[in-house]
């Protein structure tokens, strides 16, 4: 039987204002948060759509009893953009 989420854990990439930062995740609810970060910057980066970006504000993760705020203003992404910092892959593969 399917389950609304699973336990099993995983590295991701979780946006936050000095560049992406790699984390431990324990289930896929934290996953598909982050997922919805990294789909929202992208689409802000590519398309100028800012509707994901405010769909983030307030949100937050809590990963290894450690709050990390998901919503990133425009102005920071395009600070990380124009450095060159958003070349990351979401899942880091060993």
């Amino acid at each position: 039987m399917a389950k609304p989420f699973d336990r099993i854990p995983r590295e991701v990439a979780l946006l936050q204002p000095d560049g992406p930062r790699y984390v431990m995740v324990r289930d896929s609810r934290t996953a598909s948060a982050i997922a919805e970060q990294a789909n929202s910057s992208r689409r802000y980066l590519e398309l100028g759509d800012e509707s994901g970006l405010t769909r983030l504000r307030g949100r937050r993760v809590r990963i290894s009893g450690v709050s990390y705020a998901l919503f990133l203003t425009p102005d920071q992404l395009d600070r990380l953009a124009y450095g060159g910092e958003l070349h990351y892959e979401l899942y880091r593969r060993e």
